[in-house]
């Protein structure tokens, strides 16, 4: 005899999130943490599409800025740099977020 099993989603309090997650809204109102050492790239498409490292692909309802905030948010707190990858990295306009004498 098969016994399906079903898996509920409890919300998890923010103590418990790891440090390394940003917290996003997916299209259909969940939210959801994602890992943003993962986030490889943000577009719009007309919906914002997040695209990890791992190859998947989550909409979200949240614009690319703000998306990137939450990123560069996260990076400042935990005393990183903006982005490892460099200028290029950034959206245009936003050079002045690196500090002095960083690529």
């Amino acid at each position: 005899m098969r016994r399906e099993t079903s898996l509920t989603l409890i919300p998890r309090p923010s103590s418990l999130i790891p440090h390394t997650m940003i917290q996003i809204t997916r299209l259909g109102g969940q939210e959801v943490w994602v890992n943003a050492d993962l986030i490889e790239f943000v577009e719009t498409t007309p919906d914002t599409i997040i695209t990890l490292t791992t190859g998947k692909k989550v909409l979200v309802r949240e614009s690319a800025d703000e998306v990137t905030g939450r990123v560069l948010a996260f990076r400042r707190a935990a005393g990183a740099r903006p982005f490892a990858a460099g200028r290029h990295a950034l959206a245009p306009g936003t050079a002045e977020s690196l500090g002095p004498g960083e690529p």
